[in-house]
């Protein structure tokens, strides 16, 4: 008796592939201005972040605009005054180390040359040549940290149009709120607004307390460093406090920077610098970000990395930083999506 066969028939129309094309080219289109996306976002996460203060200042019946002036002064005011205090020690700590680094890549390389009587393969010949060839391409390396550097910031075009979007952002009251109220249907407006404002909450939360997070590792780092008596202690400090905008890695990978210069300088150096490190990220993990942070992201940790790894192939650094923030934002679109399944069911 021959079993029975089942029959799965699938009918697509024109109107379902239709779709999908139009899906598809959206997304193509999307990803084609990435750029664009990533200012008007970069805006929209200052906007989030600064907008609690002008709504106090606004309580205290201060002017709107005013109340954004006044703000945005007083941080275009700090930055100068961290470029004008800041810049000088820095060049002079990049050139120092630039002019040293064949001296350092000398000691690294002598070091290692123990590794040639424990090695029948070419596995520590292959290592010392790597570390040879960047010490010899040390400009080159030190151009790309910089153009990287000026691809995260998009440009003095890119900046200005950051902070004059974001500032319009916060001048026009709710402007995302009056943008949702002219583009959704009345019907779904109430849940547009509702999103938007957690979005905003959430974003903005993240930055205000990244930021703060950051400025205290920098500051212990920077003042523990000098104690320790290990050079270019601002430049290794900024490292640490930029690296903490990746959660997760962002200690380890500041740290080891900060280990390759205490052993060339001194390799005794090395444990201070291990303590000094492993009591920051201790602090930062039981008292900081519980402090400082809580459980703003709410992300596992394989997700976060994930979506990290995912920004930095896309759009470099500055995919790395925005990843955090689309992921949460992903996140609370996706958990009311399921949400709203579960009370159908």
């Amino acid at each position: 008796m021959e079993g029975e066969k089942n029959t799965v028939n699938i009918n697509i129309s024109w109107q379902g592939i239709l779709k999908i094309i139009v899906v598809l080219a959206v997304i193509y289109f999307l990803f084609l201005i990435r750029g664009v996306l990533a200012i008007l976002f970069v805006a929209y996460l200052l906007s989030s972040a600064i907008e609690p203060a002008v709504d106090w200042l606004q309580r205290k019946r201060i002017p709107r605009v005013l109340s954004a002036a006044i703000l945005y002064l007083a941080v275009i005011s700090l930055l100068g005054l961290f470029v004008y205090l800041f810049a000088p020690p820095i060049a002079k700590e990049v050139v120092e180390f630039s002019k040293n680094s064949p001296e350092y890549v000398s000691k690294i390389t002598s070091s290692l040359s123990f590794l040639d009587g424990y090695s029948n393969d070419q596995n520590s010949a292959t290592l010392i040549d790597e570390i040879n060839s960047l010490g010899a391409n040390w400009q080159g390396a030190a151009g790309k940290i910089f153009s990287s550097l000026v691809t995260f910031f998009g440009g003095i075009l890119s900046f200005i149009l950051i902070m004059v979007l974001s500032f319009y952002m916060i001048v026009e009251d709710r402007a995302l709120n009056k943008l949702i109220l002219s583009v959704v249907p009345e019907e779904n407006q109430p849940y547009a607004l509702s999103l938007s404002s957690r979005i905003e909450r959430g974003v903005g939360r993240w930055l205000r307390g990244q930021l703060l997070l950051s400025l205290i590792v920098f500051t212990i780092i920077y003042v523990g460093l000098l104690i320790i008596g290990v050079k270019y202690a601002l430049v290794l400090a900024i490292i640490a406090g930029l690296a903490e905008f990746i959660p997760y890695l962002g200690p380890l990978i500041s740290s080891i920077p900060a280990l390759l210069v205490s052993f060339i300088q001194a390799p005794v150096l090395i444990i201070a610098v291990v303590i000094l490190y492993y009591l920051t990220h201790w602090l930062e993990s039981h008292i900081i970000v519980p402090q400082v942070m809580g459980r703003i992201i709410g992300l596992n940790p394989i997700i976060i990395i994930a979506v990290m790894l995912i920004g930095f192939r896309l759009a470099g650094l500055v995919g790395v930083v925005l990843a955090i923030p689309l992921a949460m934002t992903a996140n609370i679109i996706l958990g009311d999506i399921i949400h709203a399944r579960s009370a159908r069911e």
